[in-house]
Formats: C-alpha cells, sequence, structure tokens
C-alpha cells in the first residue's frame, strides 16, 4: 500500500472517529420509540452543552442536511455491492470489473468523509470553542453511564459473562 493511500485511509478513520463523536445528534424516525428516546438524548446533550436555541435551530438543519447525504451515501455504496456480488456469483468473475467496483466505493468513502469533515466545520462555526471542545472531548458520553441499562439492556459485561 502506497504512503498516499495510507495517508488517505488515515484522514478517512480521523473523520470517521470524530464523527462518531458527533452520532447522537442522528435522530430516528419520528413516532418511534426510539424517536422519543433520540429526541430525550438529543435534549440531554443540547443542556449538557448549554445550547442556545438558535444554535439548535442551525443544528437541526444541519442534521438533516447530513441525513440525506448519509442516505443517498448508503444507496450508492449498496448498489456497487450488489454489482460486485452479481459480478463475484458468475461463472467467471472478472477481476479487473471488481477492481473497479472497489475503486468507485473507495471513491465514495473518500467523497464521503470529505463530506462529513465539511459537517464537523460547519457544526464547529454554529458552537462556541467550548462547546466543540466539550462535544468531541473523550469523556462527552451519549450513551448510558457504566451500570446503566442501554437501549438494548445490559451487555454481557455487566452480567459476568464476557
Amino acid at each position: 500500500m502506497s504512503k498516499g493511500v495510507r495517508m488517505q485511509y488515515m484522514k478517512s478513520a480521523i473523520v470517521i472517529i470524530a464523527l462518531s463523536m458527533c452520532g447522537a445528534w442522528a435522530a430516528p424516525p419520528a413516532g418511534d420509540s426510539a424517536a422519543l428516546k433520540g429526541k430525550d438524548m438529543g435534549n440531554k446533550i443540547a443542556q449538557e452543552l448549554g445550547l442556545n436555541a438558535d444554535q439548535k435551530t442551525k443544528l437541526k438543519a444541519l442534521r438533516e442536511e447530513m441525513k440525506t447525504v448519509r442516505k443517498d451515501h448508503m444507496e450508492k455504496m449498496k448498489a456497487l455491492r450488489d454489482k460486485s456480488r452479481d459480478e463475484l456469483l458468475k461463472a467467471a468473475p472478472a477481476q479487473a470489473v471488481l477492481y473497479g467496483y472497489a475503486k468507485e466505493m473507495g471513491d465514495l468513502h473518500t467523497v464521503m468523509a470529505q463530506k462529513e469533515a465539511d459537517h464537523l466545520l460547519k457544526v464547529k462555526a454554529v458552537l462556541t470553542p467550548e462547546q466543540f471542545k466539550k462535544l468531541l472531548s473523550k469523556d462527552f458520553r451519549h450513551g448510558p453511564e457504566e451500570g446503566e441499562d442501554g437501549p438494548h439492556g445490559k451487555g454481557p459485561h455487566e452480567e459476568g459473562r464476557r
């Protein structure tokens, strides 16, 4: 693997890690019991960050914008995975065709990582430096504290089943 490709993967990984810290802003569909939990979590995050009404409105718009971008990306990736699977199911799959699909997927991931980086920059522009630092800090938790039930109950580590 060339140094340039490794650097590209590293940049993508950094953006993905940063975005995973912001993942609590992704709200589930309305009318769902999970949606109520998501709304509660969004309110909790807004409260912990000390967001004002204007910031909440702007972040909601950014979240909706990114939701559309992510959906489009997932649909494109699914189409490429389907094409790749179909090629693999042929009696004599063409390596060049599979490599072409792999390159297209890599290109899509790169574009998505760039869009996610742009999204974070927009989020940063809405928040104060202190709020953004807190959002990205490893101490800023989006899930239950240790020993509390998560969305799917207690994990195996809570019951001594590691």
